[in-house]
């Protein structure tokens, strides 16, 4: 067997950045970033939701403690973004606050069909179009929040880390660049580069049994490919590590214990939606789809040097295990697993590139089932041009609509800021009525965030206040998709 270190020194580069377009691909190329520029701006008009908010928020109090690292370890301070909502201000337009991730989430599209190049041009044209429509890229990037940023850095590292690792220092110095900016729009981007690292070892891992010699020498070239990466981060690791030890650790908004029934929910849900199922698909059928792609590829890259496939076990199967094995906290939440669905994206595209290659019959049914991708992918879009992030405006309409009026929630902290908000940018008469203020306000509205199953017909405020009004339920918006509250609107009986 061939050393792997030499192995990955002589290997295409499968990920190369430098490229070249014939004028019809070009062409194309162009206009499936046109369509998925436009599919985000339309998608980001909608009213800003409880988490952006929240950025919002951190922007008075980075101002406040006059820093962004030391004074804000906290899980929903996207730092890039932050910095980029404190530069444009709380009161711009929504499309100018949701403009950064606009920006990043085209870029976006670009680097995909650059990390397919070599798969072939259709290859790279069908990455490039699933990223466009699918609905979480979608979603993602037209969201005032870091996700946009971090899909880009986590395709750039991976981009980057084979040439890294076949010794390109130059590369290693543009890996760390990228690493560096996905932990600052998202520090879950860690998990990422441990992911990438491990891939990284495993394509420099010497010839021969996995000895503790053998492996220790993969980690040390695993180490040296990530020099910069560590060079990099280690200040900014060390300032938000003083800054939790200051704080009494790093603050988690909401922690919900981890599950099997809810890791199954998250990572198979974000496959699910990544194919363009419908909601009435059972959530285990995106991992299965997932594995038989896999399979696919085993199949029909044997033989190949470049390394593709071992990049979709690690990101695909290695890097959710790790997480089931750990028992992380929010595993229902899709966008703990993006590096996982971004990888699976570019395996999808990869093998109908593969499979056009074949001709014939094959090639008729991967149009299919490309198409059925696209347009599974177009009707979530659409639902989310159509609704926006969730219904909140709808929601403010039914209480403001007739006249002033006053409203109150069961949960102040989650539910004031979005209304106060919303009825601020919709130039809606209603006023906000906290918990300690009921009996003597007497508000006609109550509302809730809480999913519809969890909260009554009725609602009677005796138990939180010194006082007894009786709420009835006269409406619900749904929450659907990856961002939003659903909302429940009570009145006064």
């Amino acid at each position: 067997m061939e050393d792997g270190a030499s192995a990955a020194a002589t290997a295409p580069r499968p990920f190369s950045i430098a490229t070249t377009w014939p004028p019809v691909a070009a062409i194309a190329a162009a206009a499936i970033l046109l369509l998925a520029l436009v599919l985000r701006i339309l998608c980001a008009r909608g009213q800003l939701w409880l988490d952006e908010l929240w950025s919002l928020k951190l922007i008075d109090e980075m101002r406040a403690r006059h820093d962004l690292l030391w004074g804000l370890p906290l899980d929903n301070n996207h730092y890039l973004n932050t910095l980029y909502l404190a530069a444009v201000g709380a009161d711009a337009p929504i499309l100018v606050q949701r403009g950064f991730s606009i920006l990043l989430g085209v870029l976006t599209v670009l680097a995909a069909g650059i990390a397919a190049r070599r798969a072939g041009l259709v290859a790279a044209l069908t990455a490039m179009a699933f990223f466009a429509i699918s609905y979480p890229m979608v979603n993602y990037g037209s969201e005032a929040r870091g996700y946009a940023g971090l899909i880009l850095a986590t395709l750039c590292a991976i981009l980057l880390t084979e040439s890294a690792a076949a010794g390109s220092k130059r590369d290693r110095l543009k890996l760390g660049i990228a690493n560096l900016a996905g932990v600052l729009f998202q520090p879950i981007m860690l998990g990422e580069i441990a992911c990438l690292m491990g891939w990284a070892a495993w394509l420099r891992r010497p010839a021969g049994p996995a000895t503790p010699r053998a492996v220790a020498a993969a980690g040390f070239a695993a180490l040296e490919t990530f020099l910069w990466t560590v060079r990099l981060l280690l200040p900014v690791g060390a300032i938000m590590t003083i800054a939790i030890m200051h704080v009494g650790g790093y603050v988690v908004a909401a922690r919900i214990p981890f599950s099997v029934g809810s890791f199954v929910e998250g990572y198979g849900g974000l496959l699910n939606l990544l194919l363009g199922l419908p909601d009435t698909v059972p959530i285990w059928t995106g991992p299965c789809i997932a594995a038989i792609a896999m399979a696919m590829i085993a199949n029909l890259a044997r033989g190949d040097r470049d390394h593709r496939l071992s990049l979709y076990v690690f990101h695909i199967v290695g890097l959710p295990l790790a997480m089931f094995v750990a028992e992380l906290p929010n595993a229902l939440y899709p966008r703990y697993y993006l590096a996982s669905g971004i990888v699976f994206l570019l395996l999808l595209a990869d093998l109908f590139g593969r499979i056009w290659q074949q001709g014939g019959a094959a090639r008729i049914v991967a149009i299919l089932l490309a198409a059925a991708l696209v347009f599974g992918n177009a009707v979530h879009v659409a639902r989310l041009a159509e609704n926006g992030r969730d219904q909140t405006a709808a929601m403010m309409h039914l209480i403001g609509d007739a006249g002033p009026a006053l409203v109150t929630s069961d949960q102040d902290a989650r539910n004031r800021p979005v209304i106060d908000y919303a009825a601020r940018r919709l130039n809606l008469p209603v006023t906000y009525v906290p918990a300690d203020r009921i009996c003597a306000q007497k508000p006609t509205w109550m509302v809730s965030s809480w999913p519809e199953q969890q909260i009554p017909e009725r609602l009677d405020t005796a138990g939180r206040t010194a006082c007894s009004i009786v709420f009835k339920k006269v409406a619900t918006f749904p929450q659907w998709g990856l961002s939003g509250l659903p909302w429940t609107v009570y009145r006064a009986e």
